[in-house]
């Protein structure tokens, strides 16, 4: 499987917890998604987009260091515009914290090297979601591997 599935996976299943004693007190064990949505989302819940991967040269001709960015979509919902933006960051900050709690994302020792995480917010009404307050976690995810992929 390339490493970059093995990634998203691994992102999915670290994000798919309870959250009762974190920052958005939610559960969101049934509510992770992999890839873009269509129309408004469930809320609360979450989605998992790959955006993209770039390669290099490591250090030796048999080893790549790679760069893969992914981005979770964090949909709650509130009554006015401060409170969703309070909701979805909330969320997001549960997910960033859930993500750097082990910066190998739980994968193979030595393949995954750091992974750096943002934090940005948008008003679902802005995008026809009413009541919709969205949080972006961005991922970036530094790891190495024998051919490239």
């Amino acid at each position: 499987m390339p490493f970059v599935l093995e990634v998203w996976n691994a992102i999915k299943t670290r994000i798919a917890t309870n959250y009762a004693g974190g920052f958005s007190g939610l559960d969101m064990s049934d509510k992770v998604f992999q890839g873009s949505f269509a129309e408004a989302p469930l809320t609360p819940s979450c989605y998992v987009y790959f955006v993209d991967s770039t390669e290099q040269n490591g250090q030796v001709l048999t080893r790549y260091q790679g760069s893969a960015r992914f981005q979770v979509y964090c949909f709650t919902s509130g009554v006015n515009n401060f409170e969703r933006a309070q909701k979805a960051i909330k969320l997001g900050a549960d997910v960033q914290k859930r993500i750097t709690d082990d910066r190998t994302l739980g994968l193979t020792p030595g393949r995954v090297d750091n992974v750096i995480c943002s934090l940005a917010s948008l008003d679902g009404d802005r995008f026809g979601m009413n009541t919709t307050g969205i949080a972006i976690v961005q991922i970036d995810v530094a790891f190495q591997s024998d051919s490239g992929v």
